[in-house]
């Protein structure tokens, strides 16, 4: 584990529980670089996310069923970046850990659900365009909006159903960062 000036004001030096190397990063110049590129692709995403969703909702040629699962990845992308390039952004500024209050927990866990739906919805979209593709007179009676809903739906339950059970896991719960960054640096903090 590579210690430095960075970790060692984190209190995390003597912690063999996890690599803090990438808190290095956070120190001058990477920090101002950083700050400027999360706010670029801020800006960038969640304009161009948004001219998808406005143009699709008012061209009524572009209503289709599977347009409407590639509105639904870009409403995904446009959680992502609302919910972690702020908190990004204030980690930089600030040079340390957030804290562990209910508010980042909550957060972060409809950032990584969101993009763990992105994911999800990779599968409907390939079924969407293979059928398209492959049979394009049956396309319209093989997806309907009932079944491209019904796709969406399933996509992100399972994305909920993945950010929930490691909540419910206890103290053995690797998937959810922010759950063991809380968890457990207080504890390595505290055994100096």
């Amino acid at each position: 584990m590579a210690t430095n000036s960075t970790n060692d004001s984190f209190g995390l030096a003597n912690s063999t529980a996890f690599d803090w190397e990438p808190f290095y990063y956070a120190d001058p110049p990477y920090r101002e670089l950083q700050m400027v590129w999360l706010a670029a692709c801020t800006v960038l995403g969640v304009c161009g996310n948004m001219a998808l969703l406005i143009t699709v909702s008012c061209v009524q040629e572009l209503r289709t069923p599977g347009n409407a699962l590639l509105c639904a990845l870009a409403c995904a992308d446009i959680f992502q970046l609302v919910t972690k390039v702020p908190m990004a952004v204030v980690f930089l500024h600030y040079g340390e850990p957030l804290a562990c209050d209910g508010v980042f927990f909550i957060i972060d866990t409809v950032y990584l659900t969101m993009a763990q739906f992105s994911i999800n919805i990779i599968a409907p979209i390939s079924i969407d365009r293979y059928w398209y593709i492959c049979s394009p007179f049956k396309y319209s009676d093989t997806m309907t909006s009932a079944r491209i809903a019904l796709l969406i739906g399933l996509s992100f339950l399972l994305a909920m159903v993945t950010m929930v059970h490691p909540l419910l896991e206890g103290e053995n719960n690797y998937f959810h960062p922010p759950y063991i960054i809380c968890k457990y640096i207080p504890r390595a903090g505290s055994e100096e």
